[in-house]
């Protein structure tokens, strides 16, 4: 098939961007390329493709050393502040110096980038560990710790219809930057991290950089911290506008991308927004390995690059920090945001011959995978922390233990984004987003079962929804993962957790027993609420964001055992210098197991 071969000739005065990638094979493993560099006499940029190419499809980055993740599912705020939560308490516990990759999506990207990025302690950014004997509605009503007092601002306008109209018509700014200008106010700004910076992996990347692009010294770059994990990644959607087609990519301050995927030789492919590829005559959206952040949104140019080096036209603007969270994070916003309003991202085109901008666009990353686990095993992750922060908790009246491995698990109303590991729940959504996740299985299905069993039981104990497995993980060629070996998996739901409430002051306790209509309507499954008459905005408030915060917290407490079993190198036990005086007491009363009470 003939195409049009429309060239852009480079301007002089363009910047020209030197960036690692990693991308196809050289004549994409025997498919023809559209635009056909190789039939022009520009073969400069063809011949650094085939240069940076490995035959297996890989992430670059932390490979080689990336043996432990960490992953915390998206859910909005609710998922945001549960993060905070779960991080404080991995701190104190010291597992995370033992964590190489930190996998999020939506709210709980919100969170951790602070996380990654911003100076400070621990104890400022997280908050101090918590009782719950102590967490009295006076202490609850205290402001909630620095990561999680986004929860707390005006992050998303509600909707709210009048004489036809919304309440973001009369603004200028489209719904998109609406939305993307209060993440940013919300989650970046307290820390200095918004505006726009380029983004590099480490302090050796952004050396790298400058001398390669000495045009760039001088430029502002954010660089995460030294003693977090190696790899922070966050999960985004391509999407194509015409047809609805999806795929998945991870966006990180090192590289943007997905690992790149076997062609066939009869079909024929062309980019789509670099380095992702479209199959010319399917539509269909295929990885094309990934292209450091810095000069991610850049065209491919014409110039003489080196055997480890891709040339790009510089973009408009650098891929920045707020555009990360807030793409992977942009379904949170369509619920909340006026339904008139456009929420599409359009995605830069980067190639040189013919994409229209409007045919791609970003998306959510729950598009296609809402829980971040997905790509932890896409880099070869073999030791797992799976925080599973869904809406809803198991029905008591299902009884698990009693169903066998074939139980028929559709149309109960459990949480897709856990069943769809297993090969299961994709078919009661009716949704075409969710019908992509018909091909997110890893795990065999009859392993499912027992685990939901595990995590009834619990709920109806009291206890944190907490399950130490092993899986043996399946070929996922969708998402390049390839399978046959076990992974270590220690899973931590959210759900009610009567032990802890049970632990909790009267005033607070009573708040909670008002159900709807008191301070925590459906905790812990809390909802960001409107509030502030008619500049009503979606946020919680100060006691729900620190009591379910203390909540994940007090789980993570209750699986360190689990947890520790799957790291590397062993974990020195807690040590709480300074514990509360309720502490005694409730071992007194045997609301504190023993083995839990490690010195007071």
């Amino acid at each position: 098939r003939s195409l049009p071969q429309q060239r852009q000739t480079a301007n002089p005065n363009h910047h020209l961007l030197v960036a690692r990638a990693r991308l196809q094979p050289s004549n994409w493993m025997g498919a023809e390329c559209s635009c056909n560099p190789c039939h022009t006499g520009d073969t400069h940029t063809l011949v650094t493709f085939a240069a940076l190419l490995d035959q297996q499809p890989v992430v670059p980055g932390c490979e080689d050393r990336a043996e432990t993740g960490l992953c915390f599912s998206g859910g909005g705020l609710r998922s945001a502040v549960c993060t905070v939560g779960a991080l404080r308490m991995l701190e104190k516990l010291g597992i995370m110096t033992q964590v190489d990759v930190l996998s999020v999506v939506a709210g709980s990207a919100w969170a951790s980038a602070g996380y990654m990025f911003a100076n400070g302690c621990n104890a400022s950014l997280l908050g101090e560990v918590t009782c719950p004997a102590d967490l009295s509605l006076h202490v609850l009503d205290r402001p909630p710790p620095r990561l999680a007092d986004g929860a707390t601002e005006q992050v998303l306008p509600t909707a709210r219809q009048a004489d036809g109209g919304c309440e973001c018509a009369a603004s200028r700014a489209s719904p998109r930057e609406i939305f993307q200008n209060a993440i940013s106010a919300a989650w970046l700004e307290p820390f200095n991290l918004h505006g726009a910076s380029y983004l590099a992996g480490s302090y050796e990347d952004k050396a790298r950089i400058g001398l390669e692009n000495p045009h760039l010294e001088g430029r502002p770059f954010l660089v995460p911290r030294k003693d977090r994990p190696s790899v922070w990644t966050v999960g985004g959607t391509l999407v194509s506008s015409k047809d609805n087609q999806m795929l998945a990519f991870s966006m990180s301050p090192d590289a943007v991308g997905c690992p790149a995927a076997p062609l066939s030789k009869t079909r024929i492919y062309e980019i789509a927004v670099f380095p992702f590829k479209k199959d010319v005559l399917s539509g269909d959206l295929v990885g094309g390995g990934t292209v450091e952040t810095f000069a991610f949104g850049g065209k491919v140019s014409s110039s003489q690059t080196s055997r480890d080096c891709v040339t790009l036209l510089a973009p408009r603007s650098p891929f920045t920090l707020t555009e990360m969270i807030s793409i992977s994070g942009l379904g949170e916003a369509e619920g909340l945001l006026c339904k008139a309003g456009d929420l599409r991202w359009p995605a830069t085109p980067s190639v040189e011959c013919g994409s229209d901008s409007s045919e791609f666009r970003f998306g959510d990353g729950g598009l296609t995978d809402r829980s971040g686990l997905m790509v932890l095993l896409q880099r070869g992750v073999r030791r797992v922390i799976w925080f599973h922060f869904g809406a809803q908790d198991l029905d008591p009246d299902i009884d698990f233990y009693a169903a066998g491995p074939d139980f028929d698990l559709e149309g109960l109303g459990l949480d897709k984004d856990l069943l769809d590991k297993f090969g299961c729940g994709h078919a009661a959504t009716g949704s075409p987003s969710r019908a992509r996740e018909s091909s997110n299985q890893v795990f065999n299905k009859a392993e499912l079962v027992p685990i939901l069993a595990k995590l009834q039981g619990l709920m109806q104990a009291g206890q944190p929804g907490v399950v130490r497995t092993s899986l043996q993980l399946l070929e996922n060629k969708k998402w390049q993962i390839r399978g046959g070996y076990k992974v270590e998996l220690v899973l931590i739901s959210l759900g009610k957790v009567a032990k802890f409430e049970e632990m909790l002051p009267q005033d607070t306790r009573d708040e909670l027993a008002k159900g709807e209509l008191g301070s925590f309507p459906q905790f812990p499954f809390l909802e960001p609420g409107a509030r502030g008459g008619q500049s009503a905005v979606a946020s919680f408030s100060s006691r729900q964001v620190n009591l379910l915060a203390s909540q994940v917290e007090y789980s993570v407490r209750h699986a360190a055992a689990q947890i520790r079993s799957v790291l590397p190198r062993p974990v020195p036990l807690l040590k709480i210098p300074h514990a509360p005086q309720a502490y005694p007491r409730l071992l007194r009363q045997g609301s504190l197991p023993l083995p839990k009470l490690h010195k007071v």
